[in-house]
């Protein structure tokens, strides 16, 4: 348990430095080409108010919401479930990592500092916390798909419950309102 929070810290902690580091070398700065043609750094002006693809934009307190929600469960379900699975635990950590990242952006500053950008593609600028995300996503996913189905930690039981067992009083007192 303890090495699951050291990583989730570690992962936080590089995603807020590459977001001061990169926001303050990009501030006056169009794009920097990284690999011409496919990679580089651009910094969106006035952050990410939305999600993936400008999903919910301009809607920083709903997304914020959401993201609360799913890092409760996604922290319960690591914490108090402990799924056994080496590679759930992974994807669990990076998701949790990658969501309290951005959750710290929407929160503090009202948008998500995002600097990655594909050039050869349209495809929406990104930032480690993403990156975290979607490799947590994927290996949930992989798991998931190549896990037993019996799998306890996406199993929810239910206890059954018998008939209501009435003792011989209640019986007598229903007899005598009716």
């Amino acid at each position: 348990m303890i090495w699951s929070i050291i990583f989730i810290v570690v992962l936080l902690a590089l995603d807020r430095a590459s977001k001061i580091l990169l926001a303050s070398y990009l501030a006056n700065k169009s794009l920097v080409t990284l690999i011409p043609g496919f990679f580089g750094l651009y910094l969106l002006d006035g952050g990410n108010t939305g999600a993936a693809w400008g999903i919910l934009s301009g809607m920083p307190l709903l997304l914020a919401a959401i993201s609360i929600v799913a890092m409760i469960f996604l922290i319960y379900l690591l914490f108090v479930r402990r799924p056994h699975s080496r590679i759930l635990k992974i994807a669990m950590i990076l998701i949790i990592a990658g969501g309290l990242g951005n959750l710290y952006d929407r929160i503090v500053y009202g948008a998500v500092t995002d600097f990655f950008v594909f050039l050869f593609i349209d495809f929406p600028i990104f930032n480690v916390a993403d990156c975290c995300i979607t490799v947590g996503a994927i290996l949930a996913m992989v798991y998931m798909i190549v896990s037993k189905k019996d799998d306890p930690m996406f199993v929810v039981e239910f206890k059954k419950r018998g008939p209501i067992k009435r003792d011989s009083k209640d019986a007598a007192r229903k007899k005598g309102k009716k």
